[in-house]
């Protein structure tokens, strides 16, 4: 048997993680067992259409790495890939449902039909004449499923522990097909589009369980083997209260353009309802490939953690390639403004640790190369002894590696670690005391990455230019000189 999955969204907006997070659970689980992942537009609510919102799911998918093997762009045997596009596939259907006893025409006024809990069943027991009058007098009418009133009804699901949902027959009323006013229902095009498509697994969101043994119902009604399904635990907001736009459901496009990487948005997406046999957390998109299994999706709700995302956006840029990221960073980062000789890639792999998206990336690189932050005592005055004993001090040190990176023509680290070191010894500085003080004033702050990292990533025209002594702001102001005020003459 090939494995065929179906994701079929609503072309009403754009993906958020609740119904990306089905999107992810269906492509995995293509990939792993070599199926079929199938992209079916379910458009036949035409006044909740937007025609912009197909082509922003599609660039959702692409950004995420799901690629379709069948859809509406991909094309494939089974199409149209389009509901809107269908209309003739559901009209035979239904025929056949009717002429072989499994639907019947009903004339009730929709008001009156609903008032009870169950359909009353007063038209699926009218007499076959006055049926066909009344529909020959074009009497408008909609279409029922007769389900069964008695028995359970079984559906195969693979993530239940007993690979099998039951359903009491009486529960499941005589449910709409297709409305008076002609339009058809979700679960009758849905139940139609998974028989003619071949869909053998069906892994869904918890919030279609109640459809689930009517579609079940009609599949056997259309001599069509049910698929398998499986049900996703409900997504919950960080406060366990319900999912909105507000508070959890944020859209996929907003990851992406707060520079998430796409591997570690489908990681934390896989783990909303399920977890790695080790119980591992950070997995790369191979690893969620190989460990999928629908028997390790939980039942209890799961809420959604903003924190967790943000640190598997780190762990995942941590992991990365240093040319791959680079290169990603170049699309985000304005290069046209970096000093002159500095290491862009050096520059990448001395703040990495730093990022936890591409955005702070962004803004991490912005303090190495961006204007920096002057250190204490190089503007205005200080009112604080204690800055103007940290400038002080900051600037004796500088000045002595200033001094013997001059000299310095070798920019590499076998060269430059040793001249730091005995720069510093000539002060009495070590540790932190030489460290601090050469990264306050190429960075303007005191804790951040490797010292020699930054060396190489800014270059030694720019290491040299950050180290020189600061500009006077006017000619009153004294400027620190080895440890001494001196005033401009």
């Amino acid at each position: 048997m090939t494995v065929r999955v179906r994701f079929a969204p609503s072309p009403t907006g754009r993906l958020h993680l609740g119904n990306a997070r089905v999107a992810v659970f269906n492509w995995l689980f293509a990939r792993r067992h070599g199926g079929a992942f199938i992209l079916r537009i379910e458009d036949t609510d035409r006044e909740r259409h937007r025609e912009s919102a197909e082509d922003g799911i599609r660039a959702d998918l692409a950004w995420l790495g799901l690629d379709p093997d069948e859809g509406p762009a991909e094309g494939g045997e089974f199409g149209p890939y389009r509901q809107s596009e269908r209309s003739g596939i559901y009209v035979r259907a239904l025929a056949d449902l009717i002429e072989a006893g499994s639907a019947f025409p009903c004339f009730c006024d929709p008001g009156e039909s609903t008032t009870d809990r169950r359909y009353n069943g007063r038209c699926r027991e009218m007499d076959p004449r006055e049926r066909e009058g009344r529909i020959g007098r074009g009497e408008a009418h909609a279409v029922r499923f007769a389900s069964p009133e008695r028995g359970t009804v079984v559906v195969r699901d693979s993530s239940l522990a007993a690979g099998e949902a039951r359903f009491p027959a009486a529960d499941i009323d005589d449910f709409v097909l297709r409305r008076a006013r002609g339009g058809f229902t979700y679960n009758f095009v849905c139940a139609v589009d998974d028989a003619r498509m071949d869909i053998t697994h069906v892994i869904r969101g918890a919030g279609h369980l109640s459809n689930t043994p009517k579609q079940a119902l009609m599949l056997g009604a259309l001599a069509a083997e049910p698929p398998s399904y499986a049900h996703l635990p409900t997504l919950l907001a960080p406060d366990g209260g319900k999912l909105s736009k507000r508070s959890g459901a944020t859209p996929v496009s907003e990851l992406e353009a707060g520079g998430f990487p796409a591997d570690a948005v489908v990681n934390y997406l896989s783990l909303l309802g399920w977890s790695h046999p080790d119980q591992r957390e950070f997995l790369g998109r191979r690893e969620l490939i190989d460990s999928i299994s629908l028997k390790r999706v939980g039942r209890s709700e799961v809420r959604t953690d903003p924190k967790k995302m943000l640190w598997l956006s780190r762990r995942h840029i941590a992991a990365m390639p240093l040319d791959e990221l680079a290169r990603i960073l170049e699309g985000w980062y304005d290069r046209r403004g970096l000093p002159e000789g500095s290491d862009w890639k050096a520059g990448v792999d001395a703040l990495r640790p730093r990022f936890t998206t591409y955005a702070c990336a962004t803004r991490t690189l912005g303090t190495l190369y961006g204007r920096r932050t002057e250190p204490a005592g190089s503007g205005a005055a200080e009112a604080e002894s204690e800055e103007r004993r940290v400038a002080a001090t900051t600037e004796t040190v500088v000045e002595a590696v200033n001094r013997a990176l001059r000299s310095e023509t070798d920019w590499s680290p076998e060269r430059l670690r040793p001249a730091l070191l005995a720069a510093g010894k000539s002060v009495g500085a070590r540790g932190p005391g030489l460290f601090h003080p050469i990264r306050r004033r190429l960075t303007g702050r005191e804790v951040g990455p490797d010292v020699i990292k930054l060396l190489l990533a800014l270059g030694r025209k720019e290491v040299l230019k950050r180290l020189a002594p600061p500009p006077v702001a006017g000619p009153s102001a004294a400027r620190t000189v080895s440890g001494r005020a001196e005033r401009p003459g």
